[in-house]
């Protein structure tokens, strides 16, 4: 091993080398020994054991002490797992399969190692507190088994047995942090296989957002949503083009599908829709059969089975099926997407249909149906081949009139009307395929539409889906993708979207679909895995949000006309913290959403201490809260102590821009750092935040 000790200036002394164990493949940093000096720990891959290197205090390190681990270390995590204030040590065995702890006696040396298993082939361990108890916790990430293995902590340096996540095919690497700021301790993978960072959002518990599979046929493509048997709970349906097949999985009320059950389609279906064709109130199906040029509907037997098909002529190489009402005659009529044309099959009334109209396009990939000119009539939107939008409009008759094209992101594959921005006009989101993006077009309620803004998913995205997700009243996009993950990309409600946040699903997903799933209100995800041959159901655990509003009284600060960032903590026993930050007027009044429980709630600022009131929102929405935020926390550790005035020290009578005036010291918001600041350190010196 190699020590370069740095000249200060960016640039270094000549190496000096310490001899280590044999294969040293990781090397980890801390104060092992109490002395405040930094020492050197190895993972020593080819004897099976880690090196401690003390430090001298003069840069040098004392000879090695080596420790057995298991076999093959690749990754070492030190922290103070049985709470003695000493750091011990966490090691990853590769070949092994397991975790070494290593307690430390207190003086730099180490008692035997204790193992406890995760999974061969496992490359990386992280540690972090991830239930809430303020022990560290470890997760290692499996690389063989396509997990990660989560440990949580006894408190007294022993662990509980793993529990393993999904998290790609091939994970090397995993890191622990609060990611969407609610408290909570979250995952962070890198999947080595689809050069994919998946993350997997923490509940507060120890446990994580985990998805479950359902085995269908060869290669799903597509997946459709509906209540086929009428009992009040959605059902799946899905398509396999090579063994020709529609698939139905009825759910069983609990979010869990019973075995899928086959139905014969025409050669090379491509895509499925449900729409109740013959008026009895059952939705039956209909398929597009890209072989054979034709779409296949089967008549729901009114029990969630299905009638033999029966195949209507379409246009040349159907692609995709949507069902709308399009000449106003309330039948549910059929939209087919080929290889040059749109055509418009019209319902009999029966569940039979005519023969149709086409419409020259480009190659459609997906249909979207919805009013987009205010006029109460289905309009049409296509996703196509030559990377553009175009717009049909109804012109009441169950004919069309093409009223532009939009350019796309690179190979449209999805896409989905819905109010994004929540002006009561249909917007369109569409997933493009290539380019690695959705497109948002905001509509202007003429069936005309603004210019696109992109935001970036994950490559091969396939299929998009709209719903409020997180149940803060604004509509959210997920997305699925051939990286094998499901993207989340949330809403503010104006038509503005987040970075995505991506959920490892099975291998290369082709469908998406939202729906409640296990009967809890809240938006679940299903998606079609193809190479897995698998449907997956990833479930919600966002909580039902109600208004709670009311006025902070900042103690002691002079309004200002800026707003401050204050952060809302919402605590319940058993159920994770959710937190969420907003800009509160000089006023101090505020208004947002928070978790529908029973608990606290603690409100922080960026240089104010916090204040923890008891809050019961199970009975909705409340107004009139007040609250005191104190002044005095200039270095953002809770409390108003000797390092906040030791802030202010340094900047003091700085007056903003000069050089040394810190914003943080300033705690009555008049630009200067001054006496001022000083009386209202002192009046809430020693004071602590909950």
């Amino acid at each position: 091993m190699s020590i370069f000790l740095g000249n200060g200036n960016g640039t270094f002394a000549a190496k000096v080398d310490y001899v280590t164990d044999d294969g040293p493949f990781a090397v980890a940093i801390r104060d092992i020994n109490g002395d405040g000096k930094p020492d050197l720990v190895t993972a020593n891959f080819i004897p099976d054991t880690i090196s401690v290197l003390l430090n001298n205090g003069n840069g040098t390190l004392a000879v090695k002490v080596d420790y057995v681990t298991g076999d093959s270390p690749t990754s070492i995590a030190i922290n103070d797992f049985n709470g003695d204030n000493k750091y011990d040590l966490a090691v990853m065995n590769y070949f092994a399969g397991t975790v070494s702890i290593l307690l430390n006696n207190g003086n730099g040396t180490f008692a035997p190692k204790r193992d406890y298993s995760v999974a061969p082939a496992s490359f990386s361990v992280a540690v972090g507190d991830l239930n809430g108890d303020n022990k560290p916790d470890l997760v290692s990430a499996n690389s063989g088994f396509g997990t990660v293995s989560v440990l949580l902590n006894n408190g007294n340096g022993t662990f509980a047995t793993k529990v393993d996540y999904i998290a790609g095919s091939y994970p090397t690497s995993v890191v622990i942090a609060d990611f969407n700021e609610d408290g909570n301790g979250d995952l962070a993978v890198v999947d080595d296989n689809s050069s994919a960072a998946i993350i997997l959002l923490g509940n507060g518990n120890g446990t994580f957002l985990a998805r479950q599979n359902y085995g269908v046929g060869y290669n799903p493509r597509f997946l459709a949503v509906s209540d086929l048997n009428t009992d009040g709970k959605p059902d799946l349906v899905t398509i396999d083009n090579n063994l020709d097949v529609v698939s139905v999985l009825l759910n069983n009320g609990n979010g869990t599908f019973a075995a899928q059950v086959d139905y014969v389609t025409g050669d090379s279906p491509s895509t499925v829709a449900a729409g109740d064709f013959n008026g009895d109130g059952k939705p039956d199906l209909v398929t597009a059969n890209s072989s054979v040029d034709n779409v296949s509907v089967h008549l729901n037997n009114g029990n969630g089975t299905f009638a033999a098909k029966v195949d209507y002529a379409a246009n040349l190489r159907p692609q995709f099926v949507a069902v709308g009402d399009f000449n106003g005659d309330s039948k549910p009529d059929i939209a087919v997407g080929g290889l040059s044309t749109l055509r418009i099959m019209l319902n009999n009334g029966s569940g039979t249909f005519f023969s149709g109209t086409n419409y020259p396009t480009d190659g459609i990939n997906s249909i979207a149906i919805g009013d987009l000119n205010g006029d109460s009539k289905p309009d049409l939107v296509l996703a196509m081949n030559s990377n553009t939008l175009r717009v049909f409009i109804n012109n009441g008759f169950g004919t069309f009139s093409s009223l532009g094209n939009y350019p796309t992101g690179s190979s449209p594959q999805s896409a989905a009307l819905r109010d994004l921005n929540g002006d009561n006009k249909l917007d369109i989101a569409v997933a493009n395929g290539l380019s690695r993006s959705v497109s948002i077009y905001l509509g202007n309620g003429s069936g005309t539409f603004a210019a696109k803004v992109d935001y970036g998913t994950g490559f091969g995205a396939s299929s998009i889906a709209v719903s409020d997700l997180n149940a803060d009243g604004k509509l959210d996009i997920a997305v699925a993708s051939a990286t094998d993950t499901a993207s989340v990309l949330l809403g503010d409600g104006n038509g503005v979207f987040t970075s995505q946040v991506d959920y490892a699903t099975g291998a290369r997903l082709s469908s998406i679909v939202v729906s409640d799933f296990n009967g809890d209100n809240k938006p679940d995800l299903a998606v079609a895995n193809f190479n897995s041959l698998s449907l997956g159901v990833l479930f919600n655990i966002a909580e039902v949000r109600v208004q709670v509003s009311g006025t902070l009284d900042l103690q002691g600060i002079m309004p200002t006309a800026s707003a401050q960032s204050i952060t809302f903590v919402s605590r319940a026993a058993g159920l994770p913290n959710r937190s969420s930050t907003v800009q509160v007027a000089s006023d101090g009044i505020f208004s947002l959403l928070l978790p529908k429980r029973n608990g606290t709630l603690t409100i922080k600022g960026d240089k104010y201490l916090a204040e923890r009131l008891n809050l019961n929102t199970t009975s909705g929405d409340i107004t009139g809260i007040m609250a005191l935020l104190r002044a005095g926390d200039a270095n953002n550790d809770n409390a108003a102590d000797i390092a906040d005035l030791l802030v202010l020290i340094a900047s003091y009578n700085k007056v903003s821009p000069a050089i040394g005036y810190h914003e943080a010291a300033d705690f009555n918001g008049d630009g200067a750092n001054d006496i001022a600041d000083l009386l209202l350190l002192i009046g809430n010196y020693n004071r602590m935040g909950n």
